[in-house]
């Protein structure tokens, strides 16, 4: 009785697995299906720039933030790491009745700066390899300064650096100038939007970006995706950190006579500008 007991245990766990074996070959095993992927930290994207690189084929796809990633601005008091001291300058410039003007005035004349020199070059190197190449933003769409959107100035933005993304025709509203622009949605449920309205096959994400929850989004989104499409999309991300390391010190003096001066006359003067009046002034 009890090896017949044990064999009918083995015929039924034989069918288990038999039945297993042949959904496998069905629809993939679980390791195919999901994505496996890699989040790497750097401070610099030239010392990985060929393993950047490696990635790069027609069916590859890589997204690019841009706020201390891609770009900065050259005056420390309008970075994102001084957050504090930016927010404080426009909440006075909405005290102003002409706020919308002087703000156009100060992002027209404000100069911006790649985070590191070759970005420029890669970009140009990932579309040579048939790449895809798009920004990926936090910033959102609609009017932002005086006859310009805020995808309108991120484009331009990025065009006076020379970074130049795919402007393919997708059907995302979300989407513009190449640049994904995520506004009040996650990084991970802006690119699964993506994807579904994407004609292009993809069989690898590289991100670079340097919040890594956003890497994190963007992975367990790509995750769920493999699982409902039984796909096996690889994701490479980048937690980029170089701006963390820069100098962002400023002076709160120069940050107050740049403000007083284009309140006055509705121009802005960049730290070096002031800088040279003080000198100027002193002589």
């Amino acid at each position: 009785m009890y090896i017949l007991g044990l064999n009918k245990k083995m015929n039924a766990a034989l069918k288990l697995l038999t039945f297993f074996l042949y959904s496998a070959s069905m629809y993939g095993a679980s390791a195919e299906v999901m994505s496996s992927y890699e989040i790497v930290k750097i401070d610099s994207i030239g010392q990985v720039i060929e393993k950047i690189k490696s990635y790069a084929n027609e069916k590859s796809l890589y997204l690019v933030d841009l706020d201390d990633t891609a770009f900065m601005p050259v005056d420390p008091n309008l970075r994102n790491a001084n957050s504090d001291a930016y927010h404080d300058f426009m909440n006075k410039l909405d005290q102003e009745p002409d706020a919308l003007y002087l703000k156009t005035v100060l992002y027209e004349k404000a100069e911006w700066q790649l985070v590191d020199s070759v970005l420029s070059g890669l970009i140009c190197d990932l579309k040579v390899k048939k790449a895809t190449v798009y920004g990926c933003t936090a910033r959102g769409m609609g009017p932002l300064l005086i006859g310009e959107t805020s995808e309108e100035f991120t484009h331009r933005t990025a065009q006076s650096l020379n970074i130049h993304f795919d402007q393919h025709k997708i059907g995302l509203e979300l989407f513009a100038y190449g640049i994904l622009f995520c506004g009040k949605y996650t990084k991970g449920a802006t690119v699964k939007r993506l994807l579904e309205e994407s004609e292009k096959k993809i069989e690898t994400i590289v991100m670079v970006d340097d919040r890594d929850y956003n890497l994190k989004s963007v992975a367990q989104a790509i995750e769920q995706w493999n699982t409902q499409k039984k796909q096996a999309i690889k994701f490479v991300g980048f937690h980029y950190t170089a701006v963390e390391n820069m100098d962002h010190t400023f002076d709160k003096e120069i940050v107050a006579m740049q403000l007083e001066h284009l309140i006055k006359h509705k121009e802005y003067l960049s730290e070096e500008e002031i800088k040279s009046k003080m000198t100027n002034e002193q002589t």
